[in-house]
């Protein structure tokens, strides 16, 4: 999936944008997902999908294989993300955490990239 068109299209979204709810995306929201996005892409997630929520936050799902991290943004910039695995087929790995730096945030991901070797 293109982040960038798809955030070019939330960026035109209005108040009301769903069903008279929704309020429309702040600017520093889209920017920051374009950010977490390109330092995914950068150690190696490519396959990765965007999905508005109607107060202005945005999650990005990032999978790689059977792994998948989901990153909440929230209309205030704080994070909060969720990583999973099913390898071997019959566990689950977990790691929840929340956030309001960037830097620790990116920080995580790459933890969980090389500590959990969600490599496929």
């Amino acid at each position: 999936m293109n982040i960038q068109k798809r955030l070019d299209e939330f960026s035109k979204f209005e108040n009301g944008w769903h069903f008279n709810e929704g309020v429309k995306f702040d600017k520093q929201v889209l920017d920051t997902v374009k950010d977490i996005s390109d330092y995914c892409v950068s150690i190696g997630y490519d396959d990765q999908e965007i999905f508005p929520g109607i107060s202005g936050n945005i999650l990005l799902s990032v999978y790689n294989g059977e792994d998948e991290i989901e990153i909440g943004i929230d209309e205030n910039l704080s994070f909060m993300y969720f990583y999973f695995s099913e390898v071997p087929e019959d566990y689950m790995n977990e790691y929840d955490c929340e956030t309001t730096n960037l830097e620790t945030l990116k920080n995580h991901i790459l933890k969980i990239k090389t500590e959990m070797s969600i490599d496929a």
